[in-house]
């Protein structure tokens, strides 16, 4: 019975330990805002400069209640 309950104890131990891992990479994850820009190709361009460092992925999405565009960065 001790070693059952120890093993399950473990399991359970290792189990939380890689949950716990997980919600910090997927938070981590979460994009950042950087600034907004009137014209996508400015935004673009600043996006590329980004991501030319290898470590960070960049995107830009449309603002439509404020009728700008949105940089956004993730970390990788």
């Amino acid at each position: 019975m001790k070693k059952t309950l120890g093993r399950l104890s473990a399991v359970t131990i290792i189990a939380g330990s890689l949950l716990g891992l997980a919600a910090g990479t997927a938070s981590a994850g979460n994009p950042q805002y950087i600034r907004s820009y009137q014209w996508q190709a400015d935004c673009e361009r600043a996006a590329d400069e980004i991501r030319s460092g290898g470590d960070l992925a960049a995107y830009c999405r449309w603002d439509q209640g404020h009728t700008e565009w949105d940089l956004y960065v993730l970390s990788l």
